[in-house]
């Protein structure tokens, strides 16, 4: 094997035109020189310090329902001293409780079905449905705590421009 492929230039960028899909080959050698940014053409890596996230949720339950909900909790519940990384913790925390459920209860995830215990249904019992349920509400404590951690950094002014 020659040491000709470590310097071999990058493969051809396809870029979509209006109507057909053409190759066009980026010249990588400034953004490659300096090690950074291999895979972006130079002027995207300049553009890339001033790139500023604007995330938005058009649902009307986010909107009307969850949004205010978790500014309620953040503005009337929820210390200032409370770091937001540490609120989607606890969050997690829900999410991986409820999976350890589901695995223990239903680790095949066939159990209760007859076709998996050889048609003999009369011997093979139910798992409880309740770890549903508790998945269920730790998803919507989840995505609450992880709208709140967003709340919680803008009112304690430790949020980042991403």
């Amino acid at each position: 094997m020659s040491d000709d492929s470590a310097t071999a230039s990058p493969a051809p960028l396809l870029v979509k035109s209006s109507s057909t899909i053409s190759s066009e080959s980026v010249d990588y050698s400034e953004s490659t020189a300096a090690g950074a940014y291999y895979y972006l053409c130079p002027r995207a890596a300049k553009a890339l310090p001033q790139f500023k996230y604007h995330g938005q949720d058009c649902s009307l339950i986010y909107k009307h329902i969850l949004s205010p909900l978790a500014q309620y909790i953040v503005d009337n519940w929820t210390p200032t001293w409370a770091a937001p990384n540490s609120i989607t913790l606890f969050g997690l925390c829900w999410m991986v409780v409820s999976y350890g459920l589901v695995w223990f209860y239903y680790p095949n995830m066939d159990e209760g079905n007859p076709a998996a215990a050889g048609g003999d249904d009369g011997d093979k019992t139910v798992p409880p449905l309740w770890p549903f349920a508790f998945t269920s509400i730790a998803m919507l404590i989840y995505q609450t705590l992880d709208n709140m951690d967003g709340k919680q950094s803008r009112k304690t002014g430790s949020s980042s421009p991403l």
